[in-house]
């Protein structure tokens, strides 16, 4: 009986010996040590409405030796690109144009038979913003639901208890306006005024109607630009902008009222 138990011993050591020859053909993963992959330049960047393709830099920390899968969203949609290998730096092309946000979030980069790369989420998202060719302009942008309203922008001289007259106005029938307050104007308080459009046979609706306003320039805030959300009924005064010079040098103060 001893005898037979040590064959039985001998038979399952066999078995195992034979089962792990097996695996000499399978692939084997090896461990990466690199960077975090991030974006070159990540928070929010103004770029002149001249520059119609401006390219987001994505740094992989790392010189690629197989092509890999790169995943990010643009305005919350998602696009799939193969970045070849050999490659360091990779670009993306996002449409600039005035008056226009556009938020690029980097999610993952992933490379056959290899890790994914790990993504550094303290710098995996910038917006670009569509600006003015002159930053000493104002320029400001209206966005609204034109399929049920019309509002009209204006930028008017005066405080916005006064009549003041037009500067500049946008008076389209779409969703968007868009007005720039130029920077050669006298010094002085100006006003944006929004009205809903009272057109012939379309009575202002009385509404209280959501829209949003960004306005750019540098003197605006720390990153050159702000957003307000806002609503207005039939019209309404969001905004004051004031001008002043010193010795030569102009700058605006904005109070959102």
């Amino acid at each position: 009986m001893k005898n037979f138990k040590y064959i039985i011993v001998l038979t399952v050591l066999t078995m195992f010996t034979f089962t792990s020859c097996s695996n000499d053909d399978d692939v084997v993963f090896t461990p990466r040590n690199i960077t975090l992959v991030k974006l070159a330049v990540s928070g929010d960047v103004i770029v002149p409405a001249s520059v119609t393709e401006h390219p987001v830099v994505v740094e992989l920390g790392t010189t690629l030796e197989r092509n890999a899968l790169l995943t990010y969203t643009v305005n919350g949609t998602e696009f799939n690109e193969t970045v070849q290998a050999g490659t360091a730096t990779y670009e993306i092309m996002v449409t600039n144009t005035l008056g226009q946000i556009n938020e690029v979030v980097l999610n993952s980069v992933a490379v056959l038979y290899d890790g994914d790369f790990d993504i550094d989420f303290d710098n995996n998202t910038t917006r670009i913003i569509g600006g003015p060719e002159s930053d000493e302009d104002v320029f400001v942008s209206m966005t609204f639901d034109g399929g049920a309203y019309d509002l009209d922008l204006f930028i008017k001289s005066g405080a916005s208890d006064s009549n003041g007259s037009t500067i500049v106005s946008s008076e389209g029938v779409t969703g968007t306006e868009t007005v720039t307050f130029p920077s050669t104007a006298a010094d002085g308080i100006y006003s944006v005024e929004v009205i809903e459009f009272d057109g012939f046979f379309t009575p202002a609706t009385g509404d209280t109607i959501s829209y949003q306003l960004l306005v750019i320039h540098p003197d605006v805030s720390d990153s050159g630009f702000a957003i307000y959300d806002k609503e207005v009924v039939l019209s309404g005064f969001p905004l004051t902008l004031e001008k002043t010079t010193d010795a030569g040098n102009s700058s605006f103060t904005f109070t959102e009222l």
